[in-house]
C-alpha cells in the first residue's frame, strides 16, 4: 500500500487503479465499490489535483455558459466527475469481478439498438471500423459486442503493469487475444491489415492525445467552438476500404445500458470522416453531457490551441487504450 501511494501525484486512471483497488472489485458488490471509487475519487479531486476539477468546470462553461446558470455548471461539473469515476469503476468491474456475476451483469443490463447495421457490414465482407468517444460505458462495448457472438481480438495499452495481467487473464477464459501496442511495431499497419481482412475494429474520435492534423491544419466546429480536425481515420478508411459505424454504450435510469450504432453519415460538401465522426459525438455530449468524460481536455482539442503531438511517431492517432479488433 505504500508504494501505491507513490502514485497520489499521477493521473487519475493511474490513481484509481492502485492495487487495493482490485481485490475491491472483485469482492464487494457493484453498489458499494461504486461508492467507495467515487469517495476515493473525490479525495483526489478535492485535495491532489483541484486544478484538474477546476479545469473541467471551466471547459465545461465554455461550452454550456449562454445556456446554464453559474450553479447548474457547477451542478454539471459534479455529475460529470461523477460519471468519471463510474467509468473508471466499471473498468476494474469487467477486469476484476467473478466471471459468472461479469457476464450474467452485461447480458442482463446492457440493450442493443442498431445491430443489424453492423451485421449488413460483416455480410457484405467488409472490414467494419466501429467508431466511439471518451463517452457512457465504454469499457462495456467490446464484452457486449463479444457476448453477442462477435469473436475478437483486442488491441490494447494499459496504464499499470496489473492491469494488463488482469485483463490478459479475463481475455483468455472468454476467448479473446489481445495485441500489447505498447509492445507492437507499428500498431497503426496493424490496424489497417485487420480491417483489410474484413475484421472489425473499435476506435475513438476524441483521443486528442495522438491527433495528427490534417497538413493544412483543418478545422471544424465542435461543440460551438472550432477545433483541429484529425486526419487519421480518413487515412485508415482510405487504405482500408473498411465500412464505418458508430458505436456508443449510453447509461441509462436504473443502471440499464444502451448500446447504440449506427451507419455514419456520408461526408459531404469536401468534409472529412473525422469531421462527420465529431458531429455524431457532438450530438451524444449535448445530449448526455455528463457522460463525456473527457471534458478536462476540451481546451486542447481548440483552434487556436492545437492538437498536441503523438505520444511517439509511431503511435496511431485512434485510441489505443481502447482499440478492439474482431474475428
Amino acid at each position: 500500500m505504500v508504494g501505491d501511494l507513490d502514485m497520489l501525484k499521477v493521473r487519475l486512471s493511474q490513481f484509481l487503479q492502485i492495487r487495493v483497488n482490485f481485490l475491491i472489485f472483485s469482492i464487494l458488490p457493484l453498489r458499494l465499490s461504486l461508492l467507495y471509487l467515487k469517495t476515493l475519487g473525490w479525495l483526489y479531486y478535492g485535495l491532489l489535483n483541484r486544478k484538474e476539477r477546476k479545469k473541467i468546470e471551466r471547459n465545461i462553461s465554455m461550452v454550456f455558459q449562454k445556456m446554464l446558470t453559474s450553479r447548474q455548471i457547477k451542478s454539471l461539473t459534479r455529475k460529470t466527475i461523477s460519471n468519471t469515476f463510474r467509468h473508471y469503476a466499471e473498468k476494474l468491474f469487467q477486469t476484476c469481478r467473478f466471471y459468472r456475476n461479469w457476464v450474467k451483469y452485461i447480458q442482463a443490463d446492457v440493450e442493443f439498438k442498431g445491430l443489424e447495421a453492423l451485421d449488413r457490414a460483416v455480410e457484405e465482407g467488409k472490414g467494419v471500423l466501429l467508431v466511439t468517444g471518451h463517452f457512457g460505458a465504454l469499457e462495456f462495448l467490446p464484452t457486449s459486442l463479444n457476448f453477442k457472438g462477435y469473436n475478437l481480438v483486442v488491441m490494447a495499452k494499459f496504464k499499470t503493469e496489473k492491469l494488463k495481467l488482469l485483463s490478459r487473464k479475463r481475455a483468455d477464459r472468454i476467448g479473446l487475444s489481445i495485441i500489447d501496442c505498447q509492445n507492437h511495431p507499428a500498431p497503426i499497419m496493424a490496424s489497417i491489415e485487420c480491417l483489410k481482412n474484413g475484421k472489425i475494429l473499435i476506435a475513438e474520435c476524441d483521443e486528442i492525445d495522438s491527433w495528427r492534423p490534417f497538413p493544412d491544419r483543418r478545422t471544424t466546429t465542435f461543440l460551438g467552438h472550432s477545433v483541429v480536425v484529425d486526419k487519421t481515420i480518413d487515412l485508415v478508411v482510405k487504405k482500408s476500404g473498411c465500412a464505418v459505424i458508430t458505436a456508443y454504450v449510453r447509461r441509462d435510469e436504473k443502471d440499464r445500458y444502451s448500446l447504440i450504432l449506427k451507419e455514419m453519415a456520408h461526408p459531404v460538401n469536401g468534409e472529412s470522416i473525422g469531421e462527420v465522426l465529431l458531429k455524431s459525438l457532438e450530438e451524444y455530449v449535448y445530449t448526455y453531457p455528463e457522460q463525456w468524460y473527457h471534458w478536462v481536455k476540451f481546451d486542447a482539442m481548440l483552434e487556436d490551441k492545437g492538437a498536441p503531438p503523438c505520444e511517439s511517431p509511431t503511435q496511431p492517432s485512434i485510441a489505443l487504450e481502447s482499440l478492439y479488433v474482431y474475428k
